[in-house]
């Protein structure tokens, strides 16, 4: 029933996606004959880069709107995961797939593939410090401050590919929240980077490191009330799932719970998944050259004809 559902989803997103680029793709046709016609050549050329542009805000809207807010709206991690794994999104995004399987619980599954991904040379070179920074915070949410703290070194070591950008900067803050958090300042978990978000597994996650906060402060009774309603609110996510087991270790007088061991084991390949990523780039990098050429040859013969026609 649930990859029935899933299949559905995704088949909804890909049929609105594909409507999207063909009209999208008819209006840039139609100006471009019309600015060819008026000799409108330099608005052809801003035309390409606007169809371009406009053509990923599409996208992603669509994305948001179909896909994504199963998770961060709708806080239903297994259909998240059944439509990623259903639509075979793994191989196109391994992020995603790591995404896709802690949120559902398989934390030892999604940390392990973070982990081997770190390992494959090819995608640690452009990934490394968002793949970390991953890892930094789902370590921090089951509790592992050894490995959070490992992930922050590990980021501060590797070479950002381009650290001026506005990404790389907010992965930077991020990690020194977490670093601060180490150290002891506990309020620098919820302290905003950039535009703050207002999704409900946002808001998820926030509540959730209040109650770790109230934890690390020995405010248990504030805790046990934070955690009791995450518990409810996010009980298809790990977040739900970790805040029943800190619960559980509380009412039996413990500080500490050992989540891992309550989680599904899932073992992924992280070599398959990253061949398997890197022929699909390698085919939506041919499918726009190919555009491109088509879209050369047709410049080409065009003003071949203006000039020796």
């Amino acid at each position: 029933m649930g990859n029935h559902e899933a299949e559905k989803i995704f088949e909804k997103y890909s049929s609105k996606q594909k409507l999207v680029t063909l009209v999208t793709l008819a209006v840039f046709l139609i100006s471009s004959i019309y600015f060819f016609l008026s000799g409108y050549y330099l608005a052809f050329g801003l035309l390409i880069v606007l169809n371009i542009v406009i053509l990923r805000i599409l996208n992603g809207y669509l994305w948001r709107k179909y896909i994504a807010n199963i998770l961060l709206e709708d806080l239903d991690a297994p259909l998240y995961r059944d439509v990623v794994e259903s639509a075979g999104l793994d191989s196109k995004s391994p992020l995603l797939s790591m995404e896709s399987r802690f949120f559902v619980g398989n934390v030892e599954g999604a940390i392990s593939l973070g982990e081997d991904l770190l390992k494959i040379e090819a995608f640690a070179k452009k990934n490394a410090h968002m793949t970390l920074l991953l890892l930094a915070e789902y370590n921090f949410i089951i509790g592992d401050d050894a490995a959070v703290a490992s992930a922050c070194k590990r980021f501060r070591e590797s070479e950002q590919p381009n650290k001026n950008s506005k990404r790389a900067k907010r992965q930077l803050a991020c990690i020194e929240n977490y670093e601060m958090y180490l150290a002891g300042d506990y309020e620098s978990l919820n302290r905003p980077i950039g535009k703050k978000r207002k999704d409900a597994l946002y808001k998820l996650i926030i509540s959730y490191r209040e109650g770790r906060i109230a934890l690390a402060r020995g405010d248990k009774e504030k805790a046990r009330a934070i955690f009791a309603e995450t518990a409810v609110s996010g009980e298809k996510t790990v977040v739900g799932k970790m805040s029943v087991s800190i619960l559980n270790a509380l009412d039996t007088g413990s500080d500490h719970c050992e989540p891992v061991a309550m989680f599904p084991n899932e073992s992924v390949n992280a070599d398959v998944l990253h061949d398997d990523f890197s022929e699909s780039l390698k085919k939506s990098r041919n499918n726009l050259i190919i555009s491109l050429i088509i879209m050369a040859i047709g410049l080409f013969l065009y003003f071949s004809g203006e000039l020796f026609g």
